[in-house]
């Protein structure tokens, strides 16, 4: 049995020997030719045609450019550097989302528009996600040595392949056919000597009953370090900007280089009655504060540059660790001439880990506490303290009682087993079973019991010894209860804390206080489908040729469950306020696609073609049902040069499993207050009203800025569906006067209405005092102090807003030549995009918040990579590039003024990586790189992690090196 004959892949768009050598062109990789008419599978439809002639734009990238030329070991990494991707789920990214259980994730982005909208597919066919939060599979799943090639189609295909495909399809095509063995082992290590890396990969194939049947194995251990903050000299203090206060500033806002909390540190801090302010040494002594470059808010010490307050990056992990085992099994069985049973297994084991920052408590301290030195006491009672005053109130970023960690285990297994084949010479089907499962396990280290963080603060001297031992130091609570037990473990347990300087904490407190905690979740899927697909040959034949079409159908059943330490549950923890989620949902969907040749080999029409797809999705979610998403498209090449092409989409898209039933988790949000009196008169002119009718007082200044306030994020049960319109026009050009070169130009206009999605938390303040009035939504979601009107608590979740939108083009040109010694080929890929906004507030559904041109979402982005082979030598070059940015502060963009025009605008940036190979052997070769070679800055205040600057590498220069080999 021949494999051409059949629509692999799920049925995957096929490409013929005509079209080989330009899918040769795209990927960079000579494709197998050893039959006169061998097909290429490429994503874009379930109907048989050339890759050129679909109507959607698909770009192919090879291993080559997103496994072997890098020092990354995460193939999600290298495909978020992409023009079409947003880095807002990379590995850097995942350290910095608000839910430290998404550490260690790599999610793919296309168009930025979130990663619910990207559908990732293996052979294409849909993949198990990997956490209860984000509704996608982990690309670190993905295995790199099996991995033939990417293909992307950025032009939405919701009719072809689901709702949830609407920014579009990323499909990882894997070698189904592999004999033979090779392998790889690679180790990297920054120019600072951290952030090592290292890889070791064996990949097993086997023929079997005379070519028949295949089998292979894939196994993989990969590893990378993690790096802090204060690894890197751009990123070891926190740089922000602050309202300039100074007298006829020449901008409204001033960078700050060195941001400093001063209302709290981690020896503690006291501030009297005359805003001035004291912290306690290490040697427990109490002195006042250094502001440093001075105080920047004259209402109060809130912040300063430079000093002795609080870094708030100084405990945050840059990139998270990660470690990876997989085996990844493919086989196939030809059990007749017309008929092949294929099986896919997998199994991955993942840890991550991150750090994040202490937990910050207010404690009231008697001036007998014990453990106050003299110098403290003398100083308190004798001048800062009023006469009569017998305890005061310190603030305290408790690092000493140990730093936070979470540390995420992640267990993927999956199964697929179907058959595919064809019958009546003229029609093809595929029937599959998959079923998934990821069990996570998050570990939470240095979790604290508040409570206890009280008792052990409250030290007191046992004069009488009434708990044994005359004049030793206890907890009060204990003394208070006396030698009797209370049978509350807080107090009868209870070992008493220095809390003054930084260090002084025993380990008995420590232990104490604070306890490991362990939440564990699981997310199964169950997936059945099958479609059969033919043509009209003989019965209706149009001047092209006759219409293709296909048929299917596929049930689908996810369900998730998460289960929060019992302690958690109940309250009183640093991480209290977590939920636990048991949720499900079932759809049951049916599709179409027909494709009809008008016209082919004609002059001026040497094809013409439109195409169409309907897919019904009944869901058993209230309010939810059953939903239609339609597409069309077209191809006309009036040349064999030059293909026009265009697709429309429409599509109802569900709320997915991890927006509906997301844990509801406990988050800190770094936020800046529009109430506060150097915010207040920015905004709009309701602003002002707004924050009075909510309770501000005049000239109110928020103790919040460049400080934390606690939250929850999760999702929402009560989520309605979201609508997309995708449609994109472009021209594919391969002109013959120049073989090998081809070059494709599109253009994309997404809009979503009713779109799905969670509004981060300094947004959420902005549009509570920014739209017509008080009575939003958003006010309902901020919590403030009755008397001090600070925020205290801010609840984030999924919604479903007015509508998100993207426009933009997208060039792709390839060129491959010989010269004279040696072969030489090209490419680049680059986007332009034009518009990128989200459309938040009810009240104002024509306003538009202008994504685009913020960090992480550039304008212009290229991406050039070259190859030069002479003799057993490969060299390679690789360019990034993407455009400046307009900087924001306190959830708005920055206006012209605010800043100095260098700072307000950042520049565009280049990143440039280098390697080479050499063949030493017909089984082996050596290899050498080095990324980000020049190592490009980052601009003040972006830190290449989280928060929108992920595009950037906080890395630095990478070297790195290894060996392949092939038998």
């Amino acid at each position: 049995m021949k494999r051409r004959k059949f629509i692999s892949q799920n049925g995957f768009a096929l490409m013929t020997t005509s079209a080989a050598a330009i899918m040769a062109a795209w990927s960079g990789a000579a494709l197998a030719q050893d039959e006169p008419d061998d097909q290429i599978v490429v994503t874009g439809s379930r109907i048989s045609t050339l890759a050129i002639d679909a109507p959607a734009p698909v770009a192919v990238f090879d291993t080559e450019l997103l496994v072997q030329n890098t020092g990354s070991i995460s193939v999600g990494d290298e495909l978020a550097d992409l023009p079409q991707f947003s880095a807002t789920g990379n590995q850097a990214a995942s350290a910095g989302i608000e839910s430290n259980s998404q550490v260690g994730l790599n999610l793919l982005d296309l168009r930025g528009l979130g990663p619910s909208r990207t559908l990732v597919l293996v052979n294409g066919r849909r993949h198990v996600s990997s956490s209860q939060e984000t509704a996608q599979p982990d690309t670190n799943t993905i295995p790199a040595g099996l991995l033939e090639r990417v293909e992307v189609l950025t032009g939405g295909a919701s009719a072809v392949y689901g709702a949830d495909a609407v920014a579009g399809v990323v499909n990882f095509v894997l070698d189904d056919d592999f004999e033979g063995v090779k392998g790889v082992v690679r180790g990297g290590v920054s120019d600072e000597k951290d952030a090592e890396s290292f890889t070791a990969n064996l990949t097993l194939g086997k023929n079997f009953a005379d070519g028949r049947g295949n089998i292979a194995a894939d196994l993989e251990y990969s590893r990378n370090a993690s790096l802090y903050y204060t690894d890197r000299a751009f990123s070891a203090v926190q740089t922000s900007f602050a309202p300039d206060f100074s007298a006829n500033p020449p901008y409204t806002y001033r960078l700050v280089e060195d941001l400093r909390l001063l209302s709290t540190s981690t020896g503690g801090t006291l501030i009297d009655a005359m805003q001035d302010v004291y912290r306690f040494a290490p040697d427990g002594s109490l002195n006042p504060a250094d502001f440093g470059k001075g105080s920047l808010i004259p209402f109060g010490p809130i912040i300063s540059e430079g000093g002795d307050g609080l870094n708030s990056v100084e405990d945050q992990t840059l990139l998270p660790s990660l470690e990876r085992m997989g085996l990844n099994l493919l086989a196939h069985y030809e059990l007749t001439d017309k008929a092949r049973l294929f099986f896919e297994g997998k199994v991955v084991n993942i840890e991550s880990s991150a750090t994040s920052q202490p937990v910050n408590a207010g404690f009231v301290v008697s001036v007998d506490n014990p453990y106050l030195t003299q110098q403290a006491r003398d100083l308190l009672t004798g001048s800062i303290l009023p006469m009569g005053t017998d305890s005061f109130s310190i603030s305290r970023m408790n690092r000493d009682f140990g730093t936070p960690q979470v540390n995420n285990e992640r267990l993927t297994m999956r199964g697929l087993v179907g058959v595919e084949g064809e019958f009546a010479d003229r029609f093809n089907y595929e029937f599959s079973y998959g079923y998934g499962r990821t069990e996570t396990d998050s570990v939470f280290t240095n979790n604290v019991v508040l409570a206890r963080l009280q008792y052990a603060a409250d030290a007191v001297v046992d004069g009488a010894g009434v708990l044994g031992s005359p004049g030793a130091i206890v907890c009060n609570a204990t003394l208070m209860a006396g030698s009797t037990s209370t049978g509350d473990a807080a107090i009868d347990e209870c070992q008493p804390a220095n809390i003054f300087g930084e260090g002084a904490v025993s380990d008995a407190a420590r232990d104490y206080v604070t306890f490991t905690s362990r939440a564990d979740g699981l997310l199964t899927q169950h997936v059945l489908g099958g479609y059969v697909s033919g043509d009209t040959a003989g019965l209706i034949d149009l001047p092209g040729g006759p219409i293709q079409m296909v048929v299917g159908g596929e049930f689908r059943r996810e369900e998730t469950s998460f289960n929060p330490d019992p302690r958690d549950l109940a309250g009183g923890t640093s991480r209290a306020g977590i939920q636990p989620v048991n949720g499900s949902f079932n759809v049951v969907e049916g599709y179409a696609e027909a494709s009809a040749p008008l016209l082919a080999d004609q002059p001026l029409a040497e094809l013409l073609e439109i195409n169409g797809a309907v897919r019904v999705a009944h869901y058993n979610l209230e309010g939810v049902g059953a939903n239609i998403s339609w597409g069309v498209g077209g191809v006309y090449s009036p040349v064999p040069d030059i293909r026009f092409r265009g697709a429309y989409q429409r599509a109802v898209r569900a709320p997915n499993l991890a927006e509906l039933y997301a844990p509801i988790t406990p988050v800190q949000f770094s936020v800046f207050d529009p109430c506060d009196a150097s915010a207040i008169n920015d905004g709009p002119a309701q602003r002002a009203a707004n924050c009075a009718a909510l309770g501000a007082p005049a000239g109110f200044t928020a103790s919040t800025i460049g400080g934390l306030v606690p939250g929850t994020t999760g999702g929402n049960p009560n989520l309605d569906v979201e609508h997309g319109t995708t449609w994109t026009v472009g021209a594919v050009f391969t002109p013959s006067i120049a073989p090998g070169f081809v070059l494709s130009v599109d253009y994309y206009d997404i809009k979503l209405d009713d779109a799905i999605a969670t509004t981060n938390a300094s947004t959420i303040l902005r549009l509570c005092v920014d739209s017509a009035s008080v009575n939003n939504a958003f006010c309902d979601l901020v919590t403030r102090d009755a008397a001090s009107f600070d925020v205290t608590f801010i609840t984030e979740g999924a919604t479903n807003i007015n509508s998100l939108t993207a426009r933009g083009i997208d060039f792709d040109a390839r060129y491959g030549f010989a010269l004279p010694v040696g072969e030489l080929n090209l490419r680049a890929v680059a986007s332009y995009v034009l518009e990128r906004n989200n459309f938040l507030d009810p009240f104002a559904p024509s306003v538009a918040t202008e994504i685009l041109r913020d960090v992480g979402t550039p304008k212009t982005r290229v991406n050039l990579s070259t190859s030069y082979d002479v003799n057993k030598f490969r060299f390679s070059y690789n360019m990034r590039y993407f455009s400046g940015a307009i900087r924001s502060f306190a959830g708005g963009r920055l206006q012209e003024g605010a800043l100095p025009p260098d700072i307000l605008y950042t520049g565009g940036t280049f990143i440039h990586d280098i390697s080479a190979r050499y063949e030493a052997s017909e089984q082996a070769t050596v290899f050498f790189g080095v990324d980000n070679l020049f190592e490009a800055d980052l601009p003040p205040g972006v830190y290449g992690a989280g928060f929108g600057g992920a595009n950037y590498d906080a890395i630095g220069r990478y070297f790195y090196g290894g060996v392949s080999f092939a038998f």
